[in-house]
């Protein structure tokens, strides 16, 4: 964290922060998403401070239909959650014979994976909103 404080200046570090609030799994394979998430990670202590933070913030990026599956293995850490959603998506690509079509080649998207619209008239996700009313927190201190 030294190294961050040092050489990232304060904007960047939100930027930063901002990023791993909004982080998607998107396209991203389980192995890739979990290296953009820890790199992310390192902004935002404060953030993820316990395992059970860590495991929140990761699984409320991961694709809903892994999310489902790895919520009933009743993982107690960040690693047997990665590990287990791993599993499954391996599983889910060898019976499907491709990768899970999951929207836009984007890690960080601007609309949620599911349910999101451009429409002004739609409303957004509850936990699309959860996530700006975060970002705003940190913009307000």
């Amino acid at each position: 964290m030294e190294f961050e404080r040092k050489y990232y200046t304060g904007h960047v570090r939100f930027q930063k922060k901002v990023e791993l609030l909004i982080l998607r799994q998107g396209t991203m394979r389980i192995p890739e998403y979990e290296a953009k998430f820890s790199e992310l990670a390192r902004f935002a202590p404060e953030l993820l401070e316990t395992e059970v933070d860590k495991m929140f913030h990761f699984e409320r990026g991961m694709d809903p239909e892994l999310v489902i599956h790895v919520r009933a293995c009743r993982c107690s850490t960040l690693d047997e959650m990665v590990e287990q959603a791993t599993r499954l998506e391996d599983a889910m690509v060898a019976a499907r014979g491709s990768a899970p079509k999951r929207g836009r080649d984007d890690s960080v998207q601007s609309q949620p994976q599911s349910g999101g619209t451009s429409d002004p008239d739609i409303p957004l996700p509850f936990s699309y909103c959860c996530t700006l009313w975060c970002i705003s927190l940190f913009i307000l201190h």
